[in-house]
């Protein structure tokens, strides 16, 4: 290859900056309708692979606590005590009030989304909602200790 030009060295810099996070989705045009994974056999990601990045040990996107039992919801509803935006939030809806002053002690990005309509309390759990699904909302604390088990 001839001395590559300056785009070409941006696209290297930022590829390599992003090595590891980086996708790749196949959007169709009017020519090609189907999605072949850009008409490229996928490279597995193995020491023989050039492009070989080392996976972590343990790495972990997560849990799913169909099967865990009533324990954690029960623990759930307690650490929402001690949390302060979770208690505040707890407080909140169980009284339905929206135009409360408890509202203003939310940090801001919690304010937001109670505002929005975002978290909902069922059966002493709370939920945020986000477009189509509804998550558990686990106090950071809860979490913690239920990794160190």
């Amino acid at each position: 290859m001839k001395t590559p030009n300056r785009n070409i060295l941006r696209w290297k810099i930022s590829i390599k900056e992003d090595r590891g996070n980086l996708t790749i989705i196949h959007k169709y045009g009017n020519i090609n309708k189907n999605f072949d994974c850009l008409s490229r056999w996928a490279l597995a990601n193995t020491p023989k692979n050039t492009a070989w990045v080392p996976q972590e040990e343990n790495h972990l996107e997560g849990i799913c606590v169909k099967d865990i039992g009533t324990e954690l919801f029960n623990q759930a509803k307690e650490s929402f005590m001690m949390e302060n935006n979770c208690h505040i939030l707890f407080q909140l809806l169980i009284k339905y009030s929206k135009y409360s002053s408890l509202s203003s002690r939310l940090y801001k990005s919690w304010k937001k989304l109670y505002d929005g309509g975002r978290f909902h309390l069922l059966d002493g759990i709370l939920y945020h909602r986000t477009k189509h699904k509804l998550w558990y909302s686990i106090p950071y604390q809860l979490i913690r200790s239920f990794f160190e088990e």
